[in-house]
């Protein structure tokens, strides 16, 4: 065991705790919440959260803990624009009804963004307080061992503790992760299919356009073999005209999909709607998949025989 932390609210365990608070030095508004969370001084370590300005709990931090709190980056990026947040002073609190004095808080870290609530939305500004005396919430545990392993010595553990104790659920981030991810996995992959369904239909379209292309074209291919042209000739002629076809497919197809991408941009994610390497890679897809196509036809028009070719009505 490398590291142990609690929370009260895990990310992505469907849980939060939002509550209202003031930024010395900031227009507050009335009623802005921020979301906060109580953690032990091993919590970061645990879930390896990056350190970004300032410093970490400490034990040492314990007797100020209710005077101390550690935000994200987004909080400090909206609430300490222009000014470094390290320092600054925070009400996690509303201000004393009797003095109308806020009861204030010094910034004593800044940590990296960590998406609580879902994968796809940016990170919400996010407050942290020490708490060593978490009564409930979620034990983080970092772990050399596999996870398997991990989880029957906590179990163990705990048992040792409190042979009563129930415990509840052991779950690694990479299920919390799955879970979350687990609806978007499937309309991907259910897109992939009609994708790959579109892509086939499409491969048959232009393989039966070439075969019939190849038919009509059975008497003026033998005329050519007839008078000299080489297999290597017919085929590429016939690849030619595969390649014109593919070439403006590929030109209406991205003028379409310029237009389209502004409907589908609500439905992209670590993706621009105009992303230029995803656009080559379909591209280079579809015209490999399509002189493969064209490719079948192509043969076989090198193939045919000079002679009964010139006998074809």
């Amino acid at each position: 065991m490398q590291a142990v932390g609690a929370v009260d609210h895990l990310p992505l365990s469907n849980t939060d705790s939002i509550g209202s608070f003031a930024v010395d030095g900031y227009p507050n508004k009335k009623s802005q919440t921020v979301e906060s969370r109580s953690v032990t001084s091993g919590y970061f370590s645990a879930m390896q959260i990056p350190l970004v300005a300032g410093h970490l709990f400490t034990a040492a931090d314990k007797p100020m803990s209710q005077h101390q709190v550690i935000v994200n980056e987004s909080f400090a990026r909206e609430y300490f624009a222009g000014r470094n947040a390290v320092g600054g002073r925070v009400s996690p609190t509303d201000p004393d009804n009797s003095t109308g004095k806020y009861d204030w808080s010094t910034v004593i870290g800044v940590i990296a963004d960590v998406r609580h609530t879902s994968l796809e939305e940016p990170a919400a500004p996010q407050m942290y307080r020490l708490n060593e005396d978490i009564d409930e919430g979620y034990i983080a545990v970092r772990s050399s061992l596999p996870a398997s392993v991990a989880a029957t010595q906590i179990r163990n553990a705990l048992h040792a503790m409190d042979p009563n104790l129930a415990v509840n659920e052991i779950k690694t981030m990479g299920d919390l992760v799955s879970e979350a991810s687990a609806r978007r996995r499937f309309q991907t992959s259910l897109l992939t299919v009609f994708a790959a369904i579109a892509l086939f239909l499409a491969l048959v379209g232009l393989y039966g356009l070439m075969a019939y292309s190849v038919n009509r074209r059975t008497r003026e291919v033998g005329i050519r073999m007839a008078l000299g042209a080489q297999r290597a000739d017919v085929l590429l002629l016939v690849l030619k005209k595969a390649a014109l076809l593919l070439g403006l497919s590929l030109v209406f197809g991205l003028m379409g999909a310029w237009f389209a991408t502004h409907f589908l941009k609500a439905f992209l994610f670590g993706v621009d709607q105009h992303d230029p390497i995803t656009i080559l890679s379909v591209c280079v897809l579809l015209v490999v998949c399509g002189l493969i196509a064209a490719f079948i036809p192509a043969r076989r028009a090198a193939s045919i025989d000079p002679m009964q070719a010139l006998r074809t009505e």
